[in-house]
């Protein structure tokens, strides 16, 4: 995201963040030219600080694409289309009217995005960003990425005033055809227990639902076995 090795939290700026997020749309959108039935779903995401699962700490985004959604992102497209079938109307936009008209979690307007205080946390202070009428990619211009930059910045002010020194984010988007379905960004505040520094739970486990391991079941297998001789 920038030449410098750290980046404090008091240091990230709106276009750094902005600049990030539209070189990631760009490689996505590269690789779905590419190849368009491995890569039809995309998602970018931010693990900061080793807290976070970050494995190191020169501040970088993480870009991910595949023929299927994840298991979470699969989820909210799946339920966005159940609820529109059901109910005649988006899921999204209920959802904001709602937290408008309550007003206890609706946090405010950053440009084209909505942030909402989330009613059912996956993590520390978790917030949902929404951006209406935007269902994919192709339909982010730059003033939406400087905008969702502005509004995760504002809360990344706030986790750093209350000593919460790691976060994941994670920008989900559909395809045109999963109606029902808007653009939304999500971030959670990590951390951990003194003294340990790390964290081996990233952005795919807290914002995908997404377990994974560096060991093939079959391959350790034959390394185990030797031990139940």
């Amino acid at each position: 995201m920038g030449p410098e090795h750290y980046l404090p939290m008091k240091s990230l700026t709106t276009k750094i963040i902005a600049d990030s997020f539209q070189a990631s749309l760009n490689f996505l959108q590269r690789v779905e030219a590419y190849d368009p039935e491995r890569a039809r779903y995309g998602s970018v995401n931010w693990n900061y600080m080793p807290y976070a699962g970050g494995s190191i700490i020169h501040p970088h985004l993480q870009v991910l694409c595949g023929p299927t959604p994840c298991r979470y992102d699969s989820d909210l497209i799946n339920y966005s289309k159940i609820y529109l079938d059901q109910n005649g109307s988006n899921f999204w936009e209920d959802l904001l009217e709602h937290e408008l008209k309550k007003g206890e979690r609706y946090l405010g307007q950053v440009g084209n995005t909505h942030w909402i205080a989330t009613f059912a946390p996956r993590a520390l202070c978790d917030v949902t960003a929404i951006l209406p009428h935007k269902t994919t990619y192709a339909e982010l211009d730059y003033r939406d990425l400087y905008d969702l930059a502005e509004g995760l910045l504002k809360v990344i002010r706030y986790y750093d005033e209350i000593n919460i020194a790691s976060f994941n984010a994670a920008l989900y988007a559909a395809r045109k055809e999963d109606q029902g379905f808007w653009i939304t960004a999500r971030i959670v505040g990590r951390y951990t227990i003194y003294p340990l520094v790390g964290s081996d739970y990233s952005h795919l486990q807290v914002l995908h639902n997404e377990p994974w391991t560096l060991h093939v079941p079959e391959d350790m297998a034959r390394e185990l076995k030797k031990y139940f001789s």
